[in-house]
């Protein structure tokens, strides 16, 4: 038991360690930033991954004091296809040499932490820890598939 408890605090911790990269990585991206699109875009994903960044919290701190995960993922808000597009509309700028080379980091950075969920949701014996990984995998991957199509629809047209 004592090493189950010991196994699970070391992959909540690496996921915390996660959420913070990410959080790192977009508000980087976000002061870096050339355009007024690439800026709302990622001041939107750092708002977004600063609450998975306080969930994965919650799970490792409940974890810590009652070996429970215990959480609502329904906490957890995610960045739509629609979003981009509005503020798309809004802005109407041409896609900079910098916000496509973020956009390439971005999306090795989500295909990675959807794969490091993942492998979390199969590590695990716990119904409830499943549940949590595989919705905090959609996410990344929600992301991933959010950003990929973005960079790929820029290759093809630099106008936003």
């Amino acid at each position: 038991m004592a090493q189950i408890k010991h196994e699970m605090m070391k992959h909540l911790n690496e996921a915390v360690k996660l959420e913070e990269e990410s959080c790192s990585m977009y508000r980087k991206y976000a002061a870096e930033a050339e355009s007024q699109y690439s800026k709302l875009i990622f001041e939107r994903m750092v708002r977004e991954e600063n609450n998975h960044l306080v969930f994965v919290k919650k799970l490792r701190d409940n974890f810590a004091e009652n070996q429970e995960l215990d959480a609502e993922t329904a906490e957890l808000e995610a960045l739509n296809p629609e979003e981009i597009t509005e503020i798309r509309d809004k802005t109407k700028e041409e896609a900079t040499k910098n916000y496509l080379n973020a956009l390439i980091t971005i999306v090795e950075f989500e295909d990675r932490a959807y794969q490091f969920y993942r492998e979390l949701e199969s590590v695990t014996d716990n119904e409830k820890c499943r549940e949590i990984f595989n919705k905090l995998a959609e996410f990344e991957k929600e992301h991933y598939d959010i950003f990929k199509q973005e960079l790929d629809s820029i290759k093809k047209n630099p106008y936003l």
